[in-house]
């Protein structure tokens, strides 16, 4: 994630207080400054003609959070349904390309509903190890990052000291979050190397992340490193990968750390679909702005739009009981073969 900060000048001692009209106009300028140059959706909008229909419709505002409803519809305008604005608690996102809570299936639902643990990890029918990560909401910070990473690893390391004959990492509950913690935790099944890339739309090579030495190198940065880690074993076991439509944004790039390896099968549904790469930036009245900047690609060098599984099932999730769930047992019944 890149971080960048928007100067802006605020009122001093002696000034005249800004009127609801001046923060809008000011707030207004600052966002489609950054949109018109970072978005990688940016070509799509006719931006002076857009911006004087914006600010007449801002401007009616009498206040100036009942104005930024209006920053929806250009998140909207830019098919941008990855980024938004946050701003006193609430974020700002485009509308259209949303999902509706009730369309959420209700086993995946009831369990995102629930304050369960971050990892879950086990060994299910007899000898597969078994690790499902939800979302986090974990801010780039070394301490809490690296905390969550080496809980991830040590989880792992534990279970593949138990002579296992192969894993099933469970993504479906994934929503995303900060990916570091995730990705770095699970590097001993993962193996080093480039896991993502972040493209432009020429699919030119913008960045890239990589796994090395029990941490992630991303622009040049060590993140999520761990304090202790067991052998890298990548190649050892079958990995069954479990997906649904809830897994989204790093889940997503969680996912894409193991495409393109032979020894990795996909099982459930089709990804979210949100595989832009977000920047972040600070704005005027403490808000800040995540625009999408640049698609993802994998090993492979291929765009992911989404992540798509070899093996599609929609139904039979079961959380409360594995030994129950259609996806584990498919995924047990691939591992098992030679």
């Amino acid at each position: 994630m890149i971080v960048l900060l928007v100067g802006f000048k605020t009122p001093s001692a002696g000034q005249a207080t800004l009127t609801v009209k001046d923060s809008i106009a000011i707030y207004t300028d600052s966002v489609f400054a950054l949109m018109q140059q970072n978005s990688m959706f940016g070509d799509k909008v006719n931006w002076p003609l857009y911006k004087n229909w914006f600010l007449q419709q801002a401007k009616q505002k009498l206040t100036f959070a009942s104005a930024l409803p209006l920053f929806q519809q250009l998140f909207d305008t830019l098919d941008d349904k990855h980024g938004y604005i946050q701003y006193n608690g609430k974020a700002y996102h485009g509308v259209k390309n949303r999902r509706d809570i009730n369309s959420i299936r209700k086993p995946l639902l009831n369990e995102l509903m629930k304050s369960n643990l971050a990892v879950v990890a086990g060994i299910v029918d007899s000898g597969f190890g078994y690790i499902r990560l939800r979302g986090n909401n974990l801010a780039d910070n070394y301490a809490g990052v690296d905390s969550l990473a080496q809980v991830i690893a040590d989880s792992v390391c534990s279970i593949s000291s138990k002579n296992i004959r192969g894993w099933i990492v469970d993504l479906r509950l994934n929503s995303g979050g900060n990916m570091h913690p995730m990705i770095s935790g699970l590097q001993s099944i993962i193996g080093d190397g480039v896991f993502v890339n972040w493209i432009d739309k020429k699919n030119n090579i913008i960045s890239a992340a990589s796994l090395q030495n029990g941490g992630i190198v991303n622009s040049g940065n060590i993140l999520a490193k761990l304090k202790t880690r067991c052998a890298q074993q990548p190649n050892r076991y079958k990995i069954a990968v479990l997906i649904s439509e809830e897994t989204s944004s790093s889940g997503e790039i969680t996912a894409l750390a193991f495409e393109g390896k032979n020894n990795v099968l996909f099982i459930g549904e089709k990804t979210a679909g949100f595989m832009t790469a977000n920047s972040l930036y600070y704005l005027p009245f403490n808000s800040y702005i995540l625009i999408a900047g640049s698609y993802e690609s994998g090993r492979d060098n291929k765009r992911y739009d989404f992540i798509t599984p070899g093996i599609k099932m929609v139904d039979g999730d079961d959380f409360e009981d594995l030994s129950k769930d259609a996806k584990v047992a498919a995924a047990v019944e691939w591992l098992k073969k030679p």
